[in-house]
């Protein structure tokens, strides 16, 4: 692979080509950016692996100033984010020849994802907000936060799916509104929420083209959301809170409410398959309340535990 990785890019081609990378791998590409200048190197593939062995060793540093291993998917999106910035940059290099451009996809190829464990795909009690939190969140957020917290709960949406929905989207069915919408991997799916809800949010923010638009007729970036989020969850419930969470609650909720419709709660969270549910919300390790509650119906059951003379 030398000829490839001879083939060196300058720093400042790659700050004006942030720009074309999906927009959830900026900051990780920052961070990278940083790595080169200070180790006064250039873009190729040889300083992509260097970086990224770096990340498996060091880690991150935590709020808590104390160092700690990335998750695979914490990893992973250092991986695709080198991954997208490589193939943006080499795209605009039209002195690369047909093999060279083959020899680096092949590099590429060879920088492989991390497998995930189930202790990195289950979400924890910490990212699930309690009845409690919810309940102060609902009651003391501003009306514009609050009606999109509710929306949230309410439909289990991905923040991007929720602040991309266009008021044609949304067609009026007996006692509630279909919401046409298209999440992960360009899959559609339909949304049934209570018309009293999105009648309370066009009440409130007055979108002309969006459910949530802002002043300026523009949908919300997600940016500013996860800001504000933090910021109330802070002031509200002494922890940060983030919009993904509202959706973690929705499938812990339904999960506990209706165990025996996995396939159905898959569906409504655009899941590709039940499995991805389950590893997500159906935890392996049972809490002792559920323990006791079994141990106790045994033993109330009527007759148990006697010893027949």
């Amino acid at each position: 692979m030398k000829e490839t990785r001879d083939i060196a890019l300058r720093d400042d081609l790659i700050g004006r080509s942030l720009r074309r990378v999906p927009k959830q791998y900026r900051l990780a590409l920052k961070s990278f950016q940083a790595y080169l200048r200070e180790a006064g190197q250039v873009l190729s593939l040889e300083t992509v692996e260097s970086y990224l062995n770096q990340k498996k060793k060091q880690g991150y540093v935590g709020k808590n100033g104390k160092r700690h291993p990335y998750t695979a998917a914490g990893y992973n999106h250092h991986v695709n984010s080198l991954k997208a910035l490589v193939r943006v940059l080499f795209d605009k290099s039209p002195d690369l020849t047909a093999a060279q451009r083959l020899e680096l996809e092949n590099g590429l190829g060879k920088i492989k994802l991390r497998k995930r464990s189930p202790a990195d795909t289950q979400i924890g009690e910490d990212k699930v907000l309690d009845p409690g939190e919810q309940d102060r969140l609902l009651a003391e957020s501003p009306d514009k936060e609050r009606l999109l917290m509710l929306f949230l709960l309410a439909t289990g949406c991905r923040i991007s799916e929720a602040l991309n929905i266009g008021l044609d989207q949304i067609r009026p069915v007996n006692g509630h509104v279909d919401i046409r919408i298209v999440g992960k991997g360009d899959k559609e799916r339909t949304l049934q929420v209570p018309s009293d809800l999105i009648d309370q949010i066009k009440a409130c923010y007055r979108g002309e083209a969006y459910l949530f638009e802002t002043n300026r007729g523009k949908p919300y970036r997600r940016e500013y959301i996860f800001m504000r989020f933090k910021r109330l969850g802070l002031r509200i419930i002494d922890r940060p809170i983030h919009p993904h969470m509202f959706r973690h609650t929705f499938a812990t909720r339904m999960i506990e409410e209706h165990p025996g419709d996995l396939a159905g709660v898959s569906a409504h969270l655009g899941h590709a398959r039940v499995s991805t549910t389950v590893d997500l919300y159906v935890h392996q390790k049972l809490k002792y309340n559920t323990l006791a509650e079994h141990y106790n119906s045994l033993i109330n059951r009527k007759g148990s535990g006697k010893k027949k003379r």
